[in-house]
């Protein structure tokens, strides 16, 4: 398979886990707070909004470093989303479902906003360095807007339903971690600059370690989701 369909299929798959993440984060505080239309809404329009940040953030060293900086930006988002509904859930016990709660989860949403936000135009310049195609930009776009739709209904009609919060979390973190791995051994050796060949194999293998762990948590969540359903109720 070429490197270009390669991609395309890393930018739908990014798409798609972002936008769980997201789904996710909403449907998480929808149980904590109440008022479903007003958590979706909000949590939609912060990710929007965080998503603009990143992409005007992209500048630069990271356009030059960009292989680099994706590695980089899907390791922190298997990292924060991956994770985000035991840190909400922790962060209920500690702090209750007050304002500093909503801080939290705002923040949770808009981080990784930002890191999508970030993803974006990284894509479009891994995409002018393997093709000459003058609108490789809007055909980005295009798979990006589809696996962010996709995502969402996958996640209405079957992640939710079927599996619940956290293994559908570890799933899509998995995806998201193995995203991230297979970008290290296709691209990785294109990145030459001093000391980049160490810190992405440190990456990669911290990638792997989360990969276990996220694989690990997915076996006994079920369990895990019983211990911290016991802790929001206390």
């Amino acid at each position: 398979m070429s490197r270009i369909k390669i991609l395309y299929i890393l930018t739908f798959i990014v798409a798609f886990c972002s936008i769980v993440y997201e789904l996710i984060l909403g449907q998480a505080l929808s149980l904590f707070l109440g008022n479903t239309i007003l958590r979706f809404s909000v949590t939609i329009g912060v990710y929007m909004f965080a998503m603009g940040i990143g992409a005007m953030l992209v500048e630069g060293k990271i356009i030059k470093k960009r292989i680099f900086y994706f590695i980089f930006i899907e390791m922190l988002l298997v990292l924060i989303g991956g994770f985000s509904p035991i840190l909400l859930f922790f962060a209920q016990f500690v702090l209750g479902g007050g304002f500093l709660f909503l801080l939290f989860a705002l923040i949770l949403i808009f981080s990784i906003g930002v890191l999508t936000g970030f993803e974006i135009p990284l894509l479009m310049e891994l995409f002018k360095d393997e093709t000459k195609d003058g609108n490789s930009e809007g055909k980005v776009l295009g798979v990006d807007y589809l696996g962010a739709f996709m995502g969402s209904i996958v996640f209405a009609i079957f992640f939710y339903p079927k599996f619940g919060l956290l293994q559908t979390t570890f799933t899509i973190a998995l995806l998201n971690c193995l995203v991230g791995i297979f970008f290290y051994l296709k691209w990785s050796k294109k990145e030459k600059w001093s000391g980049g060949e160490k810190i992405l194999k440190n990456i990669f293998k911290t990638q792997i370690v989360f990969l276990v762990v996220l694989a690990g948590a997915l076996v006994v969540s079920g369990n895990l989701t019983e211990s911290l359903v016991g802790l929001y109720l206390k």
